[in-house]
């Protein structure tokens, strides 16, 4: 029981951290490093190659459907960024960590998000980027240079999110 008390509150405690540039330990892709390349596909059935995207400012969102600070994340992310700038060379890969179809396509039709999910039941993709913790998100420029990253939600880490993507579409 103790160790479930001290399991709770580190979530809960990540869940707040402030997101601004946060490196950690945990994230296996720093700043300035190329992004590891993966393929999945998308709930609709597309095939997506993170080095097919070069050219494309790419946010990498990882979450998933039972995250708190992910929901809130989400829904923001659908209307602060994807909505503003899908039309400026932005693409959005939400990620769910541990997640199959069948429980991302309903989470999507409910939340009405628009921007591509992928899942990721065994962590393959999310284990090239990181250890634990989300939620997070890596911006990586139309080079295919990660730029920016952060762990967990908070609205001064969204914020600062919400800059760099502008920054990084020269918007």
């Amino acid at each position: 029981m103790k160790n479930l008390y001290l399991l709770l509150f580190l979530f809960f405690s990540l869940s707040f951290i402030s997101a601004v540039d946060q490196q950690d330990g945990t994230t296996r892709v720093q700043p300035g490093e190329k992004a590891p390349d993966f393929t999945a596909y998308t709930l609709d059935g597309k095939k997506v190659r993170l080095s097919q995207l070069r050219g494309k400012v790419v946010l990498i969102n990882f979450f998933t459907t039972w995250c708190g600070p992910c929901l809130r994340e989400m829904t923001e992310l659908e209307k602060e960024i994807w909505q503003p700038y899908k039309d400026k060379g932005l693409v959005v890969l939400a990620i769910g960590r541990e997640e199959t179809s069948d429980k991302l396509v309903p989470f999507r039709d409910e939340k009405k998000l628009t921007f591509a999910i992928l899942p990721d039941p065994d962590r393959k993709i999310f284990s090239q980027f990181a250890t634990q913790y989300i939620p997070r998100n890596f911006l990586i420029d139309r080079k295919g240079r990660l730029i920016y990253s952060n762990i967990g939600y908070t609205r001064e880490g969204f914020a600062s999110l919400r800059e760099h993507v502008r920054e990084a579409l020269g918007d």
